[in-house]
């Protein structure tokens, strides 16, 4: 199938997030990744705007309603949906070359379908055992899901991104509903049916890939690979900048360590005993949401050790900053569909530390120093190893940016033409 020209509805449900995270990290880049390729691109959102025509603050379509008016808006297209009628969703305006945040940039690289509440619909129709079905106007060719989105778009055939597979290879063992084998039944069956009404499903990595042919016996001729590539650019400010932005998080330039995420599978739980074990003055600096760094209570002393910092959402100009400031990154992660982190650290320059489980040798090759992530010695050695060895440090900045050139958007262009090409 030809790319140029061709009309691509594109999931919007994690575009609407606040923030710019996994999901919504992959889309802006596959949004990026089309207009380059001669798409006609348009988002399908669900929250209503205030005003038809958004031209002060563009975030204002994604803000929640009260439930009065998300009943009024979602009652018409939920009755359609429990009779089998299509649901609609129509091109609503909103003036280009706005000054958006980063967060919703992608609001000037696409045209946008409202359906109103969609998302939260079909999830709720889902559990009913039905589908919700919604004819664009005007039509269009293709329907890309980021995720296991339960529409279906009338005339379009559907292309899907499955990024892991983690609810049924979660590497934490833990005695908790979501570990249960009936939990595991319902994301497994979401994921059958994902595949089930795709013509192809991209994947993030071999390992992605591999997961659902032997766990889900997927047809692996539906499957096909295609790394997500690194948005950062090196040397993007200049170092005074740099060093004043670093001031402001109260760090100096190469002297901490960085972390990012706080889910259980990131394994920050055995990184911070690695690190507390350590007679060092070097922080641990932890990008990620407070709340989510509960397994804390497990480690009491780290809540009150100051050389601990753990930060909340930053944007991405600031995790720039934390990444290219660091003396290197401490990833020895559980389980990744691809591993972002790695891949942004080697290409401005930083060194990586991670595990050599799950998909991170598949992603970091020979620029990276692992460790194996259950053996909490073996991360303090290998902390250890980074902080006093400078070749080994250089070795792996030089061997990170030839590794990085790889994940690049020239090659993630090549990768969708390809797949096309085969529908």
């Amino acid at each position: 199938m030809e790319l140029n020209g061709a009309k691509i509805l594109f999931d919007g449900s994690k575009l609407e997030e606040l923030h710019i995270r996994g999901i919504k990290h992959y889309s802006i880049s596959l949004i990026n990744a089309y207009n380059k390729l001669g798409v006609d691109i348009s988002v399908l959102v669900s929250k209503y705007p205030l005003k038809t025509i958004i031209n002060t603050d563009a975030s204002t379509i994604f803000q929640k309603k009260s439930f009065w008016n998300s009943l009024k808006f979602s009652s018409p297209l939920l009755l359609k949906a429990i009779f089998g009628i299509s649901g609609s969703a129509d091109l609503i305006h909103i003036l280009k070359d706005m000054n958006l945040p980063e967060d919703f940039a992608f609001l000037n690289d696409a045209n946008i379908y409202l359906s109103p509440e969609c998302y939260r619909i079909a999830k709720k129709l889902r559990l009913l055992g039905l589908k919700l079905t919604i004819a664009p106007k005007p039509k269009v060719d293709i329907w890309h899901t980021a995720y296991w989105t339960p529409i279906k778009i009338k005339g379009a055939i559907r292309v899907s991104t499955i990024h892991d597979i983690i609810f049924l290879n979660n590497p934490i063992i833990k005695k908790s509903f979501k570990n249960s084998r009936f939990y595991k039944n319902i994301f497994a069956q979401r994921v059958r049916d994902t595949i089930h009404d795709s013509n192809m499903v991209l994947c993030d990595s071999e390992q992605t890939k591999k997961e659902l042919i032997y766990l889900l016996d997927v047809n692996p001729d539906k499957l096909f690979v295609n790394y997500p590539p690194v948005v950062f650019k090196d040397n993007v400010i200049p170092q005074d900048t740099l060093l004043n932005r670093l001031m402001s998080f109260d760090l100096k330039y190469g002297q901490y360590i960085l972390f990012i995420g706080t889910a259980l599978h990131k394994n920050l739980k055995r990184l911070v005993e690695a690190y507390l074990s350590l007679s060092i003055d070097i922080p641990l600096v932890i990008i990620g949401k407070p709340k989510s760094a509960y397994i804390f209570v497990e480690l009491n002393k780290a809540i009150f050790d100051k050389r601990i910092r753990i930060l909340d959402y930053v944007s991405e100009a600031d995790k720039y900053v934390l990444y290219k400031g660091a003396m290197f990154l401490a990833f020895p992660s559980l389980y990744e569909g691809c591993g972002y982190p790695p891949i942004e650290a080697m290409s401005v320059g930083v060194p990586v530390l991670t595990s050599s489980v799950s998909c991170m040798p598949e992603v970091s090759g020979d620029a990276a120093l692992y460790v194996d992530p259950y053996d909490v010695k073996d991360i303090v050695n290998k902390i250890t190893m980074m902080i006093n060895d400078k070749e080994l440090r250089q070795r792996l900045i030089e061997a990170g940016y030839e590794r990085a050139k790889f994940f690049s958007m020239d090659n993630f262009k090549k990768g969708l033409k390809t797949a096309y090409s085969k529908l």
